[in-house]
Formats: C-alpha cells, structure tokens, sequence
C-alpha cells in the first residue's frame, strides 16, 4: 500500500491539507480548534501518517539550487531554454540541477529532489506529467514547481510563450505566398502549449477565409511528424505543412524526401521555434521564432521569487514572436487547393 500523505489525513479529517500541515508540525500559527486537532491527529494515527523531516528541514535551509526538469536533451529548444535558466540563475546566486524527465525515472523526480531537500524548487519544461506523484508532496512545497508553457492542475503558477499568435502567423506568412490548402501537424491535446497552437491555427485559417485541416498525433518525436506527413500527403496533396514543432519537423523532411516532393518547389514547409539546427536543414527552414530563451529567464527569476515567499501567477513572456525567412517556404504553382475541413487523429504507433 503507498504512503499517506497530507491530502489523505486532510480528507478523513475533513480539513484542508496545509491545516494538516501546520498541526502535525506544530506551527503555533495554526488557527484550529482543541476539537479540529484531535480530529487531524486521530486521523494521521489512524492513516499511519508520518511527517516528511525532510521537506519540513527545506523550510528552514535554503541550497541556492533549483531543479530544470527537461522532456528531451536533444530537442534544440530545450537547449535555448535551459540556457535562460541557466543565465538568470547564476545572476540571482542560484545554482541549477537539469534532469532528463524520460531518463530517471519521469515524473517521481519532481518529488524525489523536492522531498529530499536537494533543491529548493523545480522548473518543468515537460510534455506531460503524472500528477497523482504531487500527492507525496505537502501544499507548500507543490507551490514550489513551475510550469513552463503550460499548466498544471492544481498548481496557480507557470511562464508561457505566445503559442496561438506564432501559429497564426505561420498562417498568414502561408496564405501570402498564396496557399489555401495546408495541414497542420499538432501533439496530442493534453496540454495547453499543443492547444494553443491548434487555436491560433484555426482562427488564422477562419481568418483568411480557408478551411483548417489537422492532424493530431500520439507523440512528440520525429516519427510522429514522418508519419503525420505521409498521412498528410496521402489523404489532401497539400501545397504547404505547418509541423509545429521542430522535432515533427525533421519527420516531415524525410517523410517529402521519400515521396519524391521537393521544398519548397512541391510543398512549402514551416514551424514554430528557431534552432541552429533548422538553419542547416536543406533547404534551411523559415520558422516563428519564440522567445524560448527569455522564458528561461523569467522562469529562474519567478522560481526564485516564490522560493522567498512571493505569490506568482500565470505569467506570459512579452517578447512577441518574430517570423526568420529563410528558403523552405515559396510562391504557390498552380491551384491544388480544397475546401474540405478535417481534424483527422492518427492511430497509436504499433
């Protein structure tokens, strides 16, 4: 059986978990009654319940170390990212430990380094999380993760970029060069920063009077974006493929590579992000850039700023995205658009 934790003691007392929190650790600012006490202590004797030393000692001593959780050390804009945090940590006095969320251990090391007081907060550049690991943790350290580009439930913090208006303006850059028919390649629809872009995408088709297509994937690795591409070709001969991300876009050159279409002569190619690695794809790719690198920044300093005691809400990056042309994207020849509107979800890889 696992460990209870202050939201199962908080439950059969009927009371909030940070009032469980206080009591059992004797907080003389705990606003309870003799009645609600006993309540709470008969409850954690009842569950078994122990207190974390640990996670109550983080309390009181501060390691100048924040924890960056990464879904992928070698997706290039992780690498902007964590620069940002790097930078602006070392200006604040911090230190950073950087993890690779799909290496050890996935989510149970949000509260391995937070329990065990080897940090004094974590920033979470993830594609999912598994939320039901947050149980371990009490209230005030939960306060202590940041999300980046999206939100978490239950938690009232995190540093976003402007997903929506980059997607759009992929759009529009499209339709100027006079495409009507284009695909958009999208992560599955559990998070906000992938739903983001699928909104921005539509409202800029609506907008320009064209029908979206879409296709949703199961992952967020090339091999999505290759087959999402070869779906892609088959089922609408698109002038033009919105993959959003970078890594979907490595999929999608190979996926035209194979079926003998060039870029951008047969099919105009953008994305979302800029990398030094799409300036050496051939041909070197046009992107919405993302200010990936000042939210780094901004979320080292909004960490921090919760770590001494400050209240922080949804935040978003003011930079505005910013369109870098380069040669994957071109005039439309001839008219191979269509009207029809499709969101189509790919099967799960075999």
């Amino acid at each position: 059986m696992r460990k209870a934790t202050l939201r199962d003691v908080g439950k059969l007392a009927k009371v909030d978990p940070s009032l469980v929190s206080r009591v059992l650790n004797n907080d003389p600012n705990a606003s309870a009654s003799a009645r609600t006490k006993k309540r709470i202590l008969d409850a954690a004797k009842k569950l078994n319940y122990t207190t974390n030393i640990s996670a109550r000692n983080l309390k009181l001593a501060s390691t100048k170390t924040i924890g960056l959780l990464l879904s992928d050390l070698t997706n290039p804009t992780n690498d902007l990212v964590a620069h940002g945090v790097l930078q602006r940590s070392a200006e604040l006095g911090y230190d950073v430990i950087i993890a690779n969320h799909s290496d050890i251990g996935g989510d149970k090391t949000f509260v391995k380094m937070l329990s065990q007081g080897h940090v004094d907060g974590i920033l979470a550049f993830v594609n999912s999380v598994n939320e039901a690991e947050f149980e371990e943790l009490s209230d005030r350290l939960l306060e202590r993760i940041l999300p980046m580009n999206g939100k978490l439930t239950g938690l009232q913090c995190s540093v976003t970029v402007d997903d929506a208006l980059a997607a759009e303006m992929c759009v529009d850059h499209l339709v100027g060069l006079g495409h009507k028919n284009m695909v958009g390649i999208f992560a599955p629809q559990l998070h906000d920063s992938p739903k983001r872009r699928v909104v921005g995408f539509k409202k800029a088709c609506t907008r320009n009077g064209i029908e979206p297509k879409i296709l949703l994937t199961h992952g967020y690795s090339q091999r999505d974006g290759y087959l999402a591409t070869l779906e892609a070709i088959s089922e609408y001969s698109p002038t033009a493929i919105f993959p959003s991300s970078n890594a979907y876009v490595l999929g999608a050159y190979r996926a035209l590579y194979e079926r003998n279409l060039r870029i951008p002569d047969d099919v105009s190619v953008i994305t979302i992000h800029n990398s030094e690695v799409t300036e050496y794809l051939s041909p070197p790719l046009t992107n919405v850039m993302l200010p990936a690198n000042e939210m780094g920044k901004m979320a080292a300093e909004k960490l921090i700023n919760i770590i001494d005691g400050q209240k922080i809400g949804h935040v978003t990056v003011g930079i505005p995205p910013r369109l870098v042309l380069r040669s994957s994207t071109a005039q439309v020849i001839g008219d191979k658009s269509t009207l029809s509107s499709e969101v189509r979800v790919l099967k799960p890889l075999s």
